[in-house]
């Protein structure tokens, strides 16, 4: 596949900082008027489609020997595990002016929605790369940032189910060509969470803990959003409790839309019973737009993230025959709400893309027959 490589530090790690004007952006907004944080709504997804169209789209890729130094780099870490506090901080932030507001007030509703839009924007997508880590510091972290919305199982199903069962019939998180995001929603929501609790449930089993165990995650990640409510109900009353809920609905939503985008109708051929073909850039819809990359931690570069998901965030790769966007991550949010808008731009291109991944196959088929020619006769040579 071919890509365009440079020498330099491309791009500068400044740029990611642009996801902490979600946070920024609802705090400035309330001091402005206590309903203003509902614009931010249109900042998320009017304005930043906008900028994106502008701006256009970043094709590069960073050459191997910066990779290697990028990868160390200690900035695009620290830009990550500060998310975490800054997102708690805007949580008690938005729970403390909510609840003085009062539930039926529209600043009540907008903090909310804002508070959800951060923790969709900032805490799920740095979370996101966090639970790819390896180093337990960084895994927890990212688990604690999905907890601020009450979905931590998204660490291990994400990880050991749907990066398994990307772009098959058998995950709940990849979205079927003509499955409106509506009927999307709940298929993954829920089974998500019932595959997250099967993968666990073997795990106890196979290593005999007891089901009531902190070592059992189901317990556990339930634990982290109980925590966070409780630290809230205690400062700010029950009232609280109805304010994260309401801005927890909010981010399960936005990140399951992600989700939905990120798949859609791309399918991986069964070879045999339950077994897939290799996950490959083919089977994940790829955005190069700039600023949704600068927004979402480069999670717009999912093809490269899914066939090399130890990858890091700040050294992820574009390739021309991937499947492409043809809008950045929150335009294509847009166009998800209205679904017959969605199939009429969408359902061409995933026609597209599975003839383009058909010729893939074919020619990689070809490939191999040409090694184990190539192989047979060495073999043969040498036996001779």
């Amino acid at each position: 596949m071919k890509s365009t490589t440079v020498s330099y530090w491309f791009p500068k790690v400044w740029g990611y900082y642009l996801s902490y004007t979600l946070p920024l952006g609802t705090v400035l907004l309330y001091f402005l008027h206590p309903s203003a944080p509902l614009l931010m709504l249109a900042y998320a997804f009017i304005f930043i489609p906008i900028w994106d169209a502008l701006v256009g789209k970043d094709r590069v890729n960073v050459a191997d020997e910066t990779s290697k130094e990028m990868d160390n780099a200690f900035s695009y870490k620290f830009c990550l595990m500060l998310v975490l506090p800054v997102q708690l901080a805007l949580l008690a932030f938005a729970t403390h002016y909510a609840v003085l507001e009062g539930i039926q007030s529209l600043s009540f509703w907008g903090l909310a929605i804002a508070t959800g839009i951060s923790a969709t924007g900032l805490a799920a997508t740095s979370g996101h790369e966090l639970i790819h880590r390896t180093d337990k510091w960084e895994y927890l972290f990212g688990t604690l940032s999905f907890g601020t919305f009450a979905y931590s199982h998204f660490a291990v199903e994400h990880v050991i189910g749907h990066h398994v069962r990307v772009s098959t019939k058998e995950d709940p998180t990849s979205s079927r060509l003509g499955e409106t995001l509506y009927q999307f929603l709940p298929r993954t929501i829920i089974g998500s969470y019932l595959s997250f609790y099967a993968f666990e449930k073997k795990r106890l089993a196979r290593r005999q803990i007891p089901f009531f165990s902190l070592n059992n995650r189901i317990v556990s990640y339930a634990l982290i959003p109980l925590v966070y409510m409780a630290l809230l109900t205690l400062i700010w009353g029950k009232m609280s409790i109805v304010f994260f809920l309401a801005q927890a609905a909010v981010a399960i939503i936005l990140v399951e839309m992600v989700n939905y985008i990120e798949h859609y109708g791309l399918e991986r051929k069964e070879i045999a019973p339950g077994r897939y073909e290799k996950v490959t850039p083919y089977h994940s819809w790829n955005a190069d737009h700039s600023i949704s990359n600068y927004l979402l931690f480069r999670l717009p570069r999912h093809s490269d993230h899914h066939a090399n998901a130890t990858r890091k965030y700040q050294i992820l790769r574009t390739f021309d025959d991937s499947p492409q966007m043809p809008y950045g991550y929150t335009g294509m949010y847009v166009l998800a709400v209205f679904p017959p808008l969605w199939r009429k731009v969408m359902d061409p291109l995933v026609a597209e893309y599975r003839q383009k991944l058909e010729s893939f196959r074919q020619e990689e088929k070809k490939e191999f027959y040409i090694q184990e020619s190539r192989k047979f006769n060495e073999e043969s040579a040498l036996s001779q």
